[in-house]
């Protein structure tokens, strides 16, 4: 199976596993059942020696009663992300006359703009598109382009990634935008703290930056600006330092050590947040169409 967004054939395995361990995973943290959207024992996780981007080429991605059962947990629609605010300034400077977002979700970021911009959504989730409708944020219509699309968190849940931004680059007016922000693979928070859900059926693919700048020669755009959000309080730094205080805790001693590197934590937690380089869960793209 060649890569899904740049077609290529070359690929290396980066990993194997079995899907009954995924699909228990998915049972005991998030109580969803999966089974449904595998259909071989094991799943295997290929890197794109190309555009470097990772997929599984065997993984289903998740319908809408599987995200509709998401939606309902708390955290999962987030009313404040890193990325809002980072394109919120960037609208100020390029001033788009009509915004598109794709997977806009309950409209938290289109609640930013709605009532002096022309906005639009796209959005699968039926309880979603009640909110939509009730905030007066119309869905997108066929033949309808724009002059800003912005994705938030969407891509690493698209299969076909490739045939998926073929059809925004058709919405997208010349010389228009293009904003997208994915999961940061290279982060220390999504390396340090393991999720099932950045599997399938959730997550499709794990997208580096170097995949993100390669989407300027695949699809003739202009690189306009990037940015990795750094690892704030409310991004996972307890988390990561909860994963490293494992390595050390051990046997008989575990329970005790684990108190005292809870304490350490959170006395010296303001003054790690700003001295040690970590990165957060995010990243993203600004392109223009050419």
């Amino acid at each position: 199976m060649a890569c899904p967004l740049c077609n290529a054939e070359k690929y290396i395995k980066l990993s194997e596993e079995r899907v009954d361990n995924i699909v228990l995973r998915y049972k005991k943290m998030y109580k969803i059942d999966t089974s449904k959207f595998f259909t071989t024992e094991k799943l295997e996780l290929r890197q794109c020696v190309d555009c470097r981007m990772e997929y599984y080429p065997y993984g289903q991605e998740g319908d809408a009663d599987f995200y509709e059962a998401f939606s309902r947990r708390d955290g999962y629609y987030v009313q404040d992300k890193y990325e809002y605010k980072w394109l919120l300034r960037k609208i100020c400077e390029i001033n788009p006359q009509s915004i598109l977002e794709i997977g806009c979700g309950e409209g938290y970021f289109l609640d930013h703009l709605k009532d002096s911009f022309e906005v639009r959504a796209t959005e699968h989730n039926p309880a979603a598109i009640e909110i939509l409708k009730s905030k007066g944020i119309e869905l997108d219509e066929d033949g309808k382009t724009y002059d800003l699309i912005c994705s938030f968190q969407v891509m690493e849940h698209v299969k076909e990634i490739g045939d998926f931004l073929n059809w925004l680059m058709g919405k997208l007016n010349p010389q228009g935008y293009f904003f997208c922000a994915v999961p940061n693979p290279d982060s220390t928070l999504i390396q340090e703290v393991f999720q099932p859900i950045d599997m399938p059926p959730h997550h499709m693919n794990h997208i580096h930056k170097e995949t993100l700048y390669k989407l300027s020669e695949l699809f003739s755009m202009e690189v306009i600006d990037y940015f990795a959000e750094p690892l704030r309080t409310n991004s996972g730094l307890q988390n990561v330092l909860k994963e490293r205080e494992k390595v050390y805790a051990h046997g008989l001693w575990r329970g005790m050590l684990n108190k005292f590197a809870r304490g350490v934590r959170m006395a010296l937690f303001p003054v790690l947040l700003e001295t040690i380089p970590l990165t957060g869960h995010s990243h993203g793209i600004l392109l223009r169409k050419n």
